[in-house]
């Protein structure tokens, strides 16, 4: 006798995934171009090049080219910790629902455990 698992969309732990997902990449986009300018070949340039320039520089404080950086800063590192914490909780309530439908104790052990 299986039990079926519905997922409501009206739920927030349906969309929290997406959320967090959605979030990275506006704030992401946003820092950008908010970046001052830089990068490691040369400290001369304007604004964040795509090819050019590493993810990470968008979350440092001071941008390549020695200006600061903190608008892109906190917007690149606001979105890694609202992307981890929407992970964190999915994998979690996910943990929650295996626990609960999952009868074998040696699987739930290993589930936890993992």
């Amino acid at each position: 006798m299986s039990q079926k698992i519905n997922f409501e969309k009206n739920n927030f732990k349906y969309w929290q995934g997406y959320i967090g997902i959605g979030t990275f990449v506006i704030f992401n986009t946003i820092a950008m171009f908010f970046y001052p300018g830089g990068t490691y070949l040369d400290s001369t340039t304007n604004g964040y090049h795509f090819f050019y320039n590493f993810f990470s520089n968008l979350g440092e404080w001071t941008a390549r080219n020695g200006e600061i950086n903190t608008i892109s800063a906190l917007l690149f590192n606001s979105s890694l910790v609202i992307f981890s914490l929407s992970y964190f909780s999915f994998f979690i309530f996910f943990l929650k629902l295996e626990i609960k439908y999952v009868k074998n104790t040696w699987l739930c052990f290993f589930l936890v455990g993992s």
